[in-house]
């Protein structure tokens, strides 16, 4: 991937992560809200593309993307800038007090790592910060790089970032998937095939409202031309417009891959069905589906054959469950890790 990546789909196919209960069937991932044992932190969002899987992971306040090939080992990537990122883009010393003139400014090396909009805030943060981190005396107005790569690495957490999955040119190929990275107005892009550093996407480059409303806040394309919009507890639908038609208490809405006419969602501690074909004229309004008895659900996926609802609920409690009936066909205590499903939910 090269530095003139521009973004080509505005409809680019939204196969990315649709929560951190990914749909899974055969060779896809349903991993739970959390992986513990040897990972660090929280898993706040998963995607793939081909065979590579991406993760993201909150470790404190910033945030890193592990990924995992087919094939040999995960990958890490901080996502956040840090004092070593910094130290490799130069030989020469790095000013580490705001009044000092001497030196190179940590604001034309964060504009150079890509964070063009916030270029001037991590300085004013990196000089906050090294006071204490490096313990600088009196006259300690500069650092040389390999200062820096001396000591583990300060790391200056812009926000809570999101992940999702944009088509792109890259040179004369066309529309090739790649991963995203979002916060605070600045993008990133990483290969699935070379996944050990990020690229800026520019600005602009066909990017539209939707897409960026789609990987931020979870909103995407419904039947009729209908938009879905997620907040923390509430969820709204929109015309081809983007204007409100229906507001609805709930979270986790997930269409349902064979009927796109249904959207299932959670909404105090059960589970509803929405059929979207009323809502233009708000003839329709959400059916509690009291076939479906598991316990204080957190969060919803549907496999992509329709079958089976995949639910988390309290103490990572993962439940397959038969659509239409409500029978539990598998539940597994406290997941840790990875489960794959078939389409009869085995």
């Amino acid at each position: 991937m090269d530095n003139t990546m521009t973004e080509r789909n505005p409809q680019a196919p939204h196969t990315e992560a649709r929560s951190i209960l990914t749909s899974v069937v055969e060779t896809q991932l349903l991993p739970p809200e959390r992986f513990k044992g040897d990972q660090q932190g929280e898993v706040t969002d998963i995607a793939k593309i081909g065979e590579c899987v991406a993760t993201l992971r909150k470790i404190k306040d910033h945030y890193e993307a592990e990924f995992y090939p087919s094939s040999g080992k995960s990958v890490k990537l901080s996502l956040d800038p840090t004092s070593h990122d910094i130290a490799h883009l130069t030989s020469d010393s790095i000013r580490m007090k705001s009044q000092h003139q001497y030196g190179q400014r940590p604001v034309d090396l964060f504009n150079q790592l890509g964070f063009l909009n916030n270029g001037l805030k991590l300085q004013k943060e990196w000089y906050e910060k090294a006071q204490n981190f490096y313990s600088l005396g009196l006259y300690d107005d500069t650092k040389s790089p390999q200062d820096l790569l001396r000591k583990p690495p300060l790391v200056l957490p812009l926000g809570d970032w999101k992940m999702g999955i944009l088509a792109f040119d890259v040179g004369e190929k066309k529309g090739v998937p790649v991963f995203v990275f979002t916060v605070a107005d600045e993008w990133f892009g990483v290969d699935p095939k070379d996944t050990g550093s990020k690229t800026p996407i520019e600005k602009g480059g066909g990017r539209t409202e939707l897409d960026v409303e789609h990987i931020t806040n979870g909103r995407i394309q419904l039947v009729d031309d209908l938009q879905l919009r997620c907040e923390e507890t509430i969820f709204q639908i929109l015309d081809k417009d983007s204007r409100e038609l229906v507001s609805y208490s709930g979270i986790d809405p997930k269409v349902d891959p064979t009927d796109t006419n249904f959207l299932y969602f959670i909404n105090t501690g059960k589970i509803y069905k929405l059929d979207l074909r009323g809502v233009a004229k708000r003839q329709t309004k959400p059916l509690l589906e009291a076939q479906i008895q598991v316990e204080n659900p957190q969060e919803l996926d549907i496999e992509p054959n329709g079958n089976f609802l995949i639910i988390r609920s309290v103490g990572d409690k993962i439940s397959i469950v038969e659509k239409e009936t409500g029978e539990i066909t598998r539940a597994f205590d406290a997941v840790k890790g990875p489960v794959l499903v078939d389409n009869q939910g085995d």
